[in-house]
């Protein structure tokens, strides 16, 4: 798998919440800091299943605005087409 498409699946699993990823720092034996790679923490599924039940609940409440929209529409008689954005 290429570099991008690793980063991509990774970014997707922060995202939803899955992973928490920070960056980690190596000391080397002469004391130096160096920046090491990133620590990846699986969060729990607790956590998870809040965050896929608040991102449900956001499209709920989008479907009943754009349905509360279409319906003042079609009571005032205006065509979409003609509708600015």
């Amino acid at each position: 798998m290429s570099k991008n498409t690793v980063c991509k699946y990774v970014r997707q699993l922060e995202e939803k919440e899955l992973i928490a990823a920070e960056p980690a720092s190596v000391f080397t034996k002469e004391g130096k800091k160096l920046n090491g790679n990133l620590l990846y923490t699986i969060l729990p599924i607790e956590q998870a299943k809040q965050y896929f039940y608040k991102r449900q609940l956001e499209n709920v409440d989008r479907l009943i605005a754009e349905e509360k929209r279409k319906k003042r529409i079609e009571k005032l008689g205006i065509k979409p087409d003609k509708q600015a954005i």
